[in-house]
């Protein structure tokens, strides 16, 4: 479970609890990261503070591209995974339970951080829908997000249809906040049509657009947030402070809105750390390091994960709410994972 919390000491309480009930879980029902504990000689008897938490064994993504790694039975599971752009992907066993999780964190974070509600909210998916979407997790779950927010998806065997979304644009009763969502390669995709058809759109004051994913146009160029902006401006009438962007990954449960201020918050029941991309020494908060992340969401898989990702973790926003707060600096380079290596090959072995 996932909350907003500001008060530090209750905060810092429910985070403990939560991630020691959920390792409990994941350590007696999943047989090979039980294994894997034993090998670091963890057992949920040792936690007892918040500061014990970080002996929790965290999983290498690449052991999600090398073994099944499950707590529940996986015939009751979504088999979701990452996009593979490097070749191997990572596969995720999530069940109703855990996809409900997700779900409800992004409707609270949606609401928490942008005032967006259910019953008055309209989301226009550049993405496909659940069922066209497979197994990929970013666009299945974004295709999923009918089941709780009236919502339209404007990708239908491979192609965004563009015109499709500004007619829906226009028709959208004037009661509803609108909220744009997809990938940037996808938004890049909408603005080339948009420029030759010669035609824009004015989205209303209360319109929200989100990014999620990677930031690779269609044909593989990086694709940079002030370029992002300026065409939401062009194209759709809106300003930087009406764009926002969305951080999450296959392996882990939980997305981390950006607040007004535009940096990423991370709830109550996640802990997030980093740690020294070589040796794997926990590091202080604010210093860049390989992000690992301890999420007590995930019912049907141990969602405690070191990443491919280099970030820092520092401690409240201008904004006013309190917790974590998470910054990307860049994805792990090859010679920055032979401390990982190390120990995945221990883990493996097992």
């Amino acid at each position: 479970m996932i909350r907003f919390i500001n008060d530090r000491n209750e905060r810092k309480e429910f985070t403990f609890n939560e991630i020691k009930k959920s390792f409990e879980r994941h350590y007696n029902n999943c047989d090979s990261y039980r294994r894997f504990c034993e090998l670091h000689n963890v057992k949920p008897s040792d936690l007892n503070e918040l500061e014990d938490l970080y002996t929790i064994p965290q999983i290498p993504t690449a052991i999600f591209k090398a073994i099944d790694v499950c707590s529940v039975d996986k015939s009751l599971c979504k088999c979701c995974t990452s996009s593979g752009t490097k070749g191997a992907v990572s596969r995720i066993y999530r069940d109703r339970a855990t996809i409900k999780s997700f779900v409800e964190s992004v409707v609270t974070g949606a609401g928490i951080m942008h005032g967006l509600k259910a019953e008055n909210t309209v989301i226009l998916n550049l993405g496909p829908d659940a069922e066209e979407a497979g197994d990929i997790w970013l666009a299945y779950v974004t295709g999923f997000l009918k089941t709780a927010v009236e919502s339209y998806n404007f990708m239908h065997s491979g192609n965004v249809e563009t015109e499709k979304l500004i007619e829906r644009i226009r028709n959208i009763p004037s009661d509803k906040r609108i909220v744009i969502l997809g990938a940037p390669a996808l938004f890049m995709k909408v603005f080339h049509d948009m420029k030759e058809q010669a035609v824009t759109v004015t989205l209303p004051d209360d319109a929200v657009v989100f990014t999620a994913g990677g930031w690779k146009s269609m044909k593989g160029n990086a694709v940079s947030r002030d370029e992002l902006c300026a065409c939401f401006f062009r194209f759709f009438g809106i300003t930087p402070d009406q764009y926002f962007d969305v951080f999450n990954q296959v392996e882990s449960n939980t997305p981390f809105f950006e607040c007004r201020c535009h940096k990423k918050h991370i709830p109550a029941g996640f802990l997030a750390f980093t740690r020294d991309p070589v040796t794997l020494e926990k590091l202080e908060d604010g210093e860049e390091g390989v992000l690992c992340f301890l999420d007590s969401s995930a019912e049907s898989y141990p969602a405690f994960v070191i990443t491919d990702d280099i970030g820092r973790i520092t401690e409240g926003c201008e904004c006013g709410l309190e917790g974590q707060v998470f910054s990307f600096t860049r994805r792990v380079r090859t010679v920055e994972t032979k401390g990982c290596a190390l120990k995945l090959d221990q883990a493996v072995a097992r």
